[in-house]
């Protein structure tokens, strides 16, 4: 019997817990746009806090978009970005949000992806377009899918069946005392 009480406590637990990914929205950055190489900085839009569809125009070159867990890359012009050692952008989160992995999206332009290189760190992405989009007619997105950690929170029910369970378990005992 204590062994059925104990795994329906577990049960309830973990059927009442919540994994939570940190979103972009609410974190601070700071946007650089990086050329002709990664330690010039062309363009410097300083810190910024995230908010839903916060757009940056680069130069009239591309426009970057936030999301929840998603960045965009727009290119609005036709023609593709030189063949220079770094051409592309350095996204540093400043507070607010921890890179855990950053991967294309697959509705990224085929036009537009191949050929950029993205690389991360726990608080900067990367993503060097130099040599893409040659054919690119203007419109073409890059979008990159960003996550945080994910933290198992518990919701305030779960202190409530624990309770329940708790006290379910002290009544076995107290029958089987008696």
């Amino acid at each position: 019997m204590r062994l059925c009480t104990l795994v329906a406590v577990a049960a309830m637990l973990s059927a009442s817990l919540v994994a939570r990914a940190e979103s972009l929205i609410g974190s601070t950055v700071d946007v650089r746009f990086l050329y002709p190489n990664a330690s010039s900085t062309y363009e410097d839009f300083g810190p910024q806090t995230v908010t839903p569809g916060l757009t940056d125009d680069v130069g009239g070159l591309v426009d970057i978009t936030f999301g929840t867990d998603t960045i965009t890359i727009t290119n609005p012009y036709p023609g593709g970005f030189t063949a220079d050692r770094f051409n592309g952008f350095d996204i540093a989160f400043l507070s607010g949000f921890t890179v855990d992995s950053v991967s294309y999206d697959p509705s990224s332009s085929s036009l537009f992806a191949p050929g950029s290189k993205l690389t991360s760190t726990s608080s900067t992405i990367k993503l060097n377009l130099a040599n893409t989009c040659d054919a690119c007619e203007g419109g073409e997105t890059i979008t990159l899918d960003v996550a945080g950690p994910t933290s198992v929170t518990p919701e305030p029910s779960t202190f409530a069946l624990l309770g329940t369970a708790l006290l379910g378990v002290a009544t076995q005992f107290k029958r089987r005392l008696v």
